[in-house]
């Protein structure tokens, strides 16, 4: 699932996260975008603004922008999240992350490597598809959802 902020006239972006066992972003704040989470399944930690909130599925939590925040799935299963990021545009970031990647024509970086445990997984296919004619296969990765490309 995404919406792009094209889709919603700016107003948002959304996408399902799909997240490896114990794992997700390092802490972070976002000064443009507001962000809402969805846990679709399984059990998260968030930290935000210095307090714990253990959300299993179902669960859902507001951070406004500008609110110190990090995530970890909890177990030791895939976990899956919606984000909806407030305005639009966020998708940006996942298609940006790859360009200095591809102008340098190297093998699949480090960074995407750690990226590929919290990147939506559609934006992992997509960026997978995109670059991977340029990417070593001997080191390509797998997508988020676990099946190889």
């Amino acid at each position: 699932m995404q919406v792009t902020s094209e889709d919603s006239a700016g107003a948002c972006s959304a996408f399902e996260l799909s997240a490896m066992p114990q794992a997700g972003p390092a802490l972070h704040v976002h000064h443009r975008e507001d962000e809402w989470y969805y846990v679709l399944s399984e059990k998260f930690l968030f930290k935000a603004g210095g307090v714990e909130h253990i959300l299993p599925a179902g669960s859902s939590i507001w951070l406004p922008r500008g609110t110190p925040h990090v995530w970890t799935n909890l177990l030791e299963v895939e976990a899956k999240l919606i984000l909806v990021c407030f305005p639009g545009g966020f998708e940006k970031f996942f298609e940006e992350m790859g360009l200095p990647w591809l102008e340098s024509n190297q093998a699949l970086p480090v960074q995407a490597r750690k990226w590929q445990t919290c990147l939506p997984s559609t934006a992992w296919r997509c960026w997978v598809r995109r670059y991977s004619s340029r990417c070593d296969h001997s080191i390509r990765m797998s997508n988020v959802s676990g099946t190889k490309n």
